[in-house]
């Protein structure tokens, strides 16, 4: 019986701890691996200069876009650009519109 209450209270001590270490004084931690928040990154980046300069007002596929990138000196492939341009689409993000072509879609604004 002893034994039983040590056990127990060997658990609760342990959940104390844990909720220290995440919990301080009652606000949790931003992030608990220690990692900063995730922000826009690689091809995200990249499509959104293509967007702040004016690159779709005219509508645009997806191997203009990657030609473009390529000038900057950056490779990207057509699955990279087309996932972020979607993304952005879906998001509503940077008022980016598609619609459907001969040879697949267009992107403008």
């Amino acid at each position: 019986m002893s034994t039983d209450v040590a056990v127990i209270q060997d658990i609760v001590n342990r959940l104390d701890r844990l909720e220290k270490t995440v919990f301080r004084n009652g606000k949790t931690k931003k992030s608990v691996t220690g990692k900063k928040p995730r922000s826009a990154t690689g091809p995200s980046l990249l499509i959104d200069r293509l967007i702040k300069e004016d690159f779709f007002n005219e509508k645009r596929t997806l191997q203009d876009c990657q030609k473009k990138v390529r000038e900057w000196g950056y490779s990207l492939s057509p699955s990279d650009v087309a996932v972020v341009l979607l993304r952005k689409i879906r998001a509503g993000r940077g008022g980016l519109k598609r619609e459907s072509a001969r040879d697949g879609y267009v992107y403008f604004i």
